[in-house]
């Protein structure tokens, strides 16, 4: 079989396990990594409505079936993971600002090749696409460095606040019936 056959038959992934190409295990993992990265991403609140295809299958083939229960739990199971990391979701949609290191702070290999391409542009998306990376784990690596102070943490836009006309009643500028306020308020302590 050559690749262009097993592509349109939709046997890729029986190709590379039986040609040694994968493991079975290698294969599985990557696809389930891929499984939970899309479905975070799909599921995540604001993503707006998602629809799916009853039947439709990936090119590369029938590698393993998830239940959506399992896909539910590990989107939730991600999602407290990262809040638990560094509460602070806006991180994940907006342009990963750099910090200087405090003197004496250590950065790993991995987070300074990360902070090398974040410019203040680039979101984790981004990021994650430039350096070959699953989209979560940079999402995670993003808020571990925001919580060692080496990304900026953006604040939600301050909106300003709207305006809307006082009632007629508000804006008279008569002033209030001082003996009625009393007997009013006489009359609701004699109650209690």
């Amino acid at each position: 079989m050559t690749p262009a056959q097993v592509g349109a038959r939709r046997q890729v992934a029986r190709f590379l396990v039986d040609s040694g190409g994968l493991a079975g295990g290698e294969l599985e993992i990557c696809h389930l990594a891929a499984i939970f990265d899309a479905a975070f991403f799909a599921l995540s609140p604001g993503t707006g409505p998602s629809r799916f295809r009853r039947g439709a299958t990936h090119w590369i083939g029938s590698v393993r079936s998830v239940p959506a229960a399992a896909v539910e739990r590990e989107t939730r199971r991600r999602r407290e993971l990262l809040d638990a990391v560094w509460p602070y979701p806006l991180l994940d949609t907006s342009p990963v600002v750099p910090r200087a290191a405090a003197p004496g702070q250590t950065v790993t290999v991995r987070q300074r090749t990360l902070l090398a391409r974040a410019d203040g542009v680039r979101t984790p998306a981004d990021l994650a696409w430039v350096l070959g990376r699953p989209a979560f784990h940079t999402l995670l690596d993003v808020r571990r460095l925001a919580a060692a102070g080496l990304v900026e943490t953006p604040h939600a836009p301050v909106l300003a606040p709207v305006e809307t006309p006082l009632p007629d009643w508000i804006t008279q500028t008569q002033s209030p019936d001082v003996a009625l306020l009393r007997r009013l308020r006489d009359a609701l302590e004699a109650s209690l």
